[in-house]
């Protein structure tokens, strides 16, 4: 990995590799109904040596960071960032070197690797993303403190609850004809999914008069082609 990735360490110091490592990069959270509150997520910090370095802390930060700043009369695509309207209301700490370590410890050349294991009680909020003025995120930051600077490297986390089972088997269809034109039917496989979560729709035409020419949500310019009869 690239020396200017690791800010000020000098880069004769900086490790050959240095990465978070998750089992998933998502983490399921319990139903309120069932027996356990907590949802869990193995991962693993990865640290790479082919030189000693000096290191005064090891260190994994899970923050759950909200942020809110709508304004319906904002113009789209105007939207100016905040930084005081962001809030963490979340953080956990895991230190990876003994705390009684009050000085600077000398990793030697090799291979290492720090397991930990997230713990998320169903109470908390799953991400929100994808709009600009409003967003929940899970993020982890690998950090490491050397006395000439610091090394660190982040990670994004989605987090999302468990839905009931029987929602997922409660299929959605809407069916339309439009007379002496076309018949359609339009039809999803459940009615809940995650926040984030891909959607399968299946679209089913049946032409009523022959040349009928059907486009999806404006197809020539959203890249769904149209369709002739």
């Amino acid at each position: 990995m690239a020396s200017w990735l690791f800010g000020g360490c000098q880069a004769a110091n900086v490790p050959t590799y240095f990465d978070i490592r998750l089992d998933n990069n998502s983490l399921m959270l319990p139903r309120i109904d069932e027996n356990t509150s907590y949802g869990h997520l193995n991962g693993t910090v990865v640290l790479c040596l082919n030189k000693p370095l000096p290191v005064k802390e090891l260190k994994l930060h899970t923050r759950g960071i909200q942020y809110v700043n709508w304004d319906s009369t904002t113009p789209e695509g105007r939207h100016k960032k905040a930084a005081w309207r962001e809030a963490t209301f979340y953080h956990q700490i895991w230190s990876f070197l003994p705390e009684s370590n009050k000085s600077q410890k000398s990793l030697q050349p090799g291979n290492y690797e720090f397991p930990f294991l997230i713990t998320l009680h169903n109470s908390l909020p799953e991400s929100v993303e994808g709009l600009d003025d409003c967003y929940i995120r899970y993020e982890l930051t690998a950090g490491i403190i050397c006395s000439w600077g610091s090394i660190t490297r982040s990670k994004d986390m989605r987090v999302s609850k468990a839905l009931d089972p029987l929602s997922f088997l409660e299929p959605e269809s809407i069916e339309r004809t439009w007379p002496e034109k076309i018949a359609y039917r339009i039809s999803i496989p459940g009615q809940a999914y995650q926040l984030g979560a891909p959607i399968k729709i299946d679209f089913r035409y049946i032409p009523l008069l022959k040349g009928v020419r059907a486009c999806l949500n404006q197809g020539a310019t959203c890249g769904i082609p149209r369709r002739h009869f």
